[in-house]
């Protein structure tokens, strides 16, 4: 009887294992958020200066489908926004938009724990306003950026809802100027731990 009954525990255990594996046929919709706040103070004896808050915000929404076990591709839009106020009534701010494509393979490291390196390549646009007093300057470009995330990891408690950080990051940009075409640009980022990317999913 005892044996029967650890065969049937085990049997019931491998079941839910098999339950919340990325299995082909999956599909969920998430998105990566962030939010960021920066503000400077100098203090020299008793005079005390300080800038006004730095914010950056940014909202990556998407729909992944697993094409085979451990496997899944996606449709990925990324929106960004950031502001910096100066004395003087002059402000900076920054917008962006890319939409792309993605892909990434689970490895399974522990009980609904996974190792999911992702790469994405997206056309991106952005904008960037400067404003002083009543005059205004503002500048767009459209290009493209290939994204690396190497150290994401997912956790998938239940079988609906998941959660996911990215802890390293690599970036390729280029982008064209609208307003002068032979003005272009290019960017290599790399960030380990300073900047993670934390997400949440919806399975159905």
């Amino acid at each position: 009887m005892k044996k029967i009954t650890i065969v049937m525990l085990l049997v019931m255990l491998g079941g839910i294992n098999t339950l919340f594996a990325q299995s082909q046929g999956d599909m969920y919709v998430g998105t990566m958020l962030g939010f960021g706040m920066t503000k400077h103070t100098d203090k020299n004896g008793s005079n005390k200066t300080e800038d006004k808050p730095y914010f950056k915000f940014e909202l990556d929404p998407g729909f992944h489908y697993f094409i085979a076990d451990n496997f899944r591709i996606g449709a990925q839009m990324g929106f960004g926004f950031d502001s910096h106020k100066y004395d003087n009534d002059r402000k900076n701010t920054n917008s962006s938009f890319m939409l792309g494509g993605v892909c990434a393979y689970y490895f399974e490291i522990a009980d609904k724990f996974y190792f999911t390196p992702e790469l994405g390549f997206y056309f991106a646009h952005a904008k960037n306003t400067y404003k002083e007093n009543s005059h205004s300057d503002e500048s767009k470009a459209n290009g493209f950026i290939l994204q690396m995330l190497p150290a994401m990891l997912e956790f998938r408690p239940t079988d609906h809802f998941g959660f996911s950080a990215s802890l390293f990051a690599i970036e390729v940009t280029h982008m064209k100027s609208k307003e002068n075409p032979d003005h272009k640009s290019n960017d290599f980022a790399m960030e380990l731990g300073i900047s993670p990317r934390i997400g949440l999913k919806y399975y159905f």
